[in-house]
């Protein structure tokens, strides 16, 4: 059993070198690499007591960039994280400091060039 864990334990860092992981990515990757659930709760709460694991972490860097790079408005950022597990207050605690028409507005930005040689009629449609 320890050889199952430093080998769990040894994709789950690997698996997180690549980019930070909400706790529900980290349990449906151990599984789906046929990992028993005790054991992945074990890997799970040692990378957590370790702050490799943290949903807080994960949800801010998450939304700064998708912020970034692919804005969306609140509510899709709120769906997107709830996918990946996380708890609801700390959805609601990362998006309060964003704005809904900013995003709006971060988001149309790429698609206005897109947009300007269409006449008013559609351009108002889009």
């Amino acid at each position: 059993m320890d050889s199952d864990l430093k080998k769990a334990r040894g994709l789950a860092l690997g698996y997180l070198a690549r980019r930070q992981r909400s706790i529900l990515e980290m349990k449906n990757y151990l599984f789906k690499k046929n990992f028993p659930p005790l054991l992945i709760d074990k890997v799970v709460e040692r990378l957590c007591s370790e702050n490799y694991l943290d949903d807080k972490i994960f949800a801010g860097i998450y939304l700064e960039n998708r912020r970034r790079n692919k804005p969306k408005s609140l509510f899709a950022f709120q769906y997107e994280l709830e996918k990946k597990g996380i708890d609801s207050a700390i959805i609601k605690q990362v998006l309060t400091p964003y704005d809904d028409l900013e995003l709006a507005l971060l988001a149309i930005k790429p698609k206005v060039r897109l947009w300007r040689h269409l006449d008013q009629g559609p351009l108002k449609k889009k």
